[in-house]
């Protein structure tokens, strides 16, 4: 596992992971999607509402207020974040004075106040935390007030809110990238022999110079984007990264929390084996003690992992790793015969790794022996690639 391209440009940052399996590189990109904890305003639901609206006569009613309000990033992080969202409400009251114009509320009319003092922080600050556009050098548009007409007042919109902290994984209103992907690197020495071939077939059948470059740019788009760079079973291995932050994180930062979140999922879970509170138990008693979406398995001697909470992201990496390390290994005393993972249904709190052994009086203290090994070689990969960010 290798680092061998890592620049940043007006696109984001880009970097090339080499020697790894897609698992891995899938991993990343759910974390940084998913996972990356940011301050917030919490508006979904009642329960859960943390903005009171005291005066609203614009053309919104509240509820579509204060969904426009939790999607504004707000770039607070670090180690101040707990006494931020402990300390500070956010105040807005802005009414439209005019008997002609709109009033655009834009984040530059948000202040920030500290809950016992009732002091506001300062200018410089706010311009931190809600920061201009670097292009436009314009703050974000939350609300138009439209004018006073005749007797009727101007519009007004007054409120408070608490901030807290939550994921994208929460509500999508919370995603700390604007773009965040991979690509299969393209072995470009592969993708020109197998064109050659193919243009060598054309020619056999007299095909013109246009019906040429025609189904040349056909096979740029197509066939061209497989031929990828491989490993030994002729799966891909090398990807090429593209992560673009909406700010309040850098890109580098971004990655290096990743791999530091990653890292910690795998490092709970040996502590969960060691003191046994990861469930373990025969595959035939799963729907029994209350995981009903899991499937009767014919597979002899086979036991289920349950993952609370967790999902693709840290269960196809360690259905590789468990494949790779113990799975192709047929000098084990006690073969595994079987390693599997699924999350049976989107609104499953739980996802399942399966493991069956030819032997079934060792089976239960080989797989948390597999499981903490697992784990281990796991953070030592991440770690190699958390240190270039």
């Amino acid at each position: 596992m290798s680092l061998v391209k890592n620049y940043e440009d007006e696109y984001g940052l880009h970097f090339t992971i080499k020697d790894v399996h897609v698992s891995y590189a899938n991993a990343i990109r759910r974390t940084i999607l998913s996972d990356i904890p940011t301050v917030v305003i919490r508006t979904e639901t009642s329960e859960i509402n943390t903005c009171k609206i005291t005066a609203n006569t614009t053309r919104f009613h509240n509820e579509i207020v204060k969904q426009r309000l939790s999607n504004i990033p707000i770039h607070v992080k670090g180690n101040i974040v707990e006494r931020f969202i402990k300390s500070y409400r956010l105040v807005v009251n802005v009414k439209n004075e005019s008997k002609h114009e709109i009033r655009w509320v834009t984040t530059d009319d948000f202040k920030i106040q500290e809950k016992t003092t009732g002091q506001f922080l300062e200018d410089a600050e706010m311009n931190k935390i809600f920061p201009r556009d670097t292009i436009t050098n314009h703050p974000i548009d939350f609300l138009r007030l439209r004018p006073a007409i005749g007797n009727v007042d101007g519009e007004q919109i007054q409120l408070t809110a608490d901030f807290s902290v939550s994921t994208a994984k929460e509500n999508g209103m919370f995603n700390v990238v604007s773009k965040c992907s991979f690509q299969n690197v393209i072995d470009s020495e592969y993708k020109e022999d197998v064109w050659a071939v193919q243009l060598q077939k054309m020619k056999d059948e007299n095909m013109s110079n246009e019906e040429i470059e025609f189904e040349r740019k056909n096979f740029q788009f197509l066939d061209a984007q497989r031929c990828f760079k491989k490993d030994e079973n002729g799966e891909p291995n090398e990807f090429d990264f593209v992560v673009k932050t909406v700010g309040v994180y850098t890109n580098q930062e971004l990655v290096n929390y990743a791999c530091e979140i990653l890292k910690n999922k795998f490092e709970n879970l040996i502590k969960g084996i060691q003191s046994q509170i990861v469930p373990i138990h025969s595959t035939s008693d799963s729907r029994d003690i209350g995981y009903t979406s899991v499937t009767i398995s014919s597979i002899e001697n086979s036991y289920d992992i349950i993952l609370e909470h967790e999902d693709y992201t840290m269960g196809y990496l360690l259905e590789h790793y468990l494949y790779q390390m113990f799975y192709l290994d047929k000098t084990q005393e006690n073969e595994m015969t079987y390693v599997g993972f699924k999350k049976y249904h989107p609104h499953d709190e739980y996802s399942v790794i399966r493991m069956a052994f030819a032997d079934d009086t060792t089976a239960m203290l080989l797989i948390k022996q597999y499981l903490v090994k697992t784990c281990i070689e796991v953070c030592n990969d991440i770690e190699k690639i958390k240190k270039h960010f």
